[in-house]
């Protein structure tokens, strides 16, 4: 915690807000915390809170649109489950968060599926990835069942994550043959390497996405020499395109781009 300010008790007293930042702080609960009832877009990144502090601010913020939740300093101080963490999500319609972030919520297994479906969202950013278990792949699956209308899908895999085995675990499209993305237009992965279970996961997506218009893929930049790194991604772009173009696709129109991660947006 080590620089993080603690928020003012009083701006939580203000209930006209629309649009909230809050970078590098320490979030506690407000027990004189009435809620931000005309909040609709939430900014959160590197706080310090607990899932008992966090419930309390999003479940304040009945008419929240656009949440972005870029933490993982998150203590484990009660039972609050994934489900009523989405519970507060009732009207989002974009929601930017780091994996580990939502993980602080789960114990045991991962639900299938929300018991109310967020029929809002629209956009989903899945930040941080690392694919060390299937357990990232079964909440991403979780937040697209949950989600019967999303139709912009951002994946980034941190680039400090050790590259996945091929062996480690699969990634099988017979394993999740319930999955349909039935709006899904877009589709971003950062980070993206030649590796069998990261492909297997665009395979996966491409197989269940029957209107899916455009695949942006942004590889994952090593430090080379210039030429060989060059020669080397233009091989590594080729051998994806021809993998993922012989795959299984539910839409007819989709399209392929495949850049460099300098050129990278993580904003929708």
């Amino acid at each position: 915690m080590g620089g993080h300010y603690r928020l003012p008790s009083n701006l939580f007293a203000l209930d006209e807000l629309t649009e909230l930042r809050v970078i590098s702080c320490i979030l506690d609960r407000q027990h004189k915390f009435n809620g931000f009832i005309n909040l609709s877009t939430l900014f959160v990144k590197d706080i310090s809170t607990s899932k008992s502090s966090l419930m309390h601010l999003l479940s304040g913020c009945p008419l929240l649109k656009r949440l972005t939740l870029e933490t993982d300093d998150i203590q484990e101080d009660d039972n609050s489950t994934i489900i009523n963490l989405f519970d507060c999500f009732n009207v989002l319609e974009y929601l930017s968060m780091y994996i580990l972030a939502g993980e602080h919520f789960i114990e045991g297994r991962i639900p299938k599926i929300v018991p109310h479906p967020l029929f809002h969202l629209k956009e989903v950013c899945l930040v941080e990835m690392r694919f060390l278990d299937e357990r990232e792949l079964l909440f991403l699956a979780f937040l697209i069942r949950s989600s019967p209308n999303l139709e912009k899908l951002k994946l980034q895999v941190s680039d400090e994550a050790p590259s996945p085995k091929d062996d480690a675990w699969s990634c099988k499209l017979e394993d999740y043959q319930d999955l349909w993305l039935s709006h899904l237009s877009v589709l971003e992965f950062f980070n993206m390497t030649n590796g069998k279970l990261y492909l297997n996961v665009v395979k996966l997506i491409l197989a269940t996405s029957p209107v899916l218009k455009m695949v942006r893929l942004f590889l994952l930049e090593v430090e080379e020499e210039e030429e060989e790194e060059e020669e080397e991604e233009e091989e590594e772009e080729e051998e994806i395109l021809g993998i993922l173009l012989a795959a299984q696709h539910a839409s007819p129109e989709v399209k392929f781009i495949v850049k460099k991660n300098e050129d990278m947006n993580i904003e929708f």
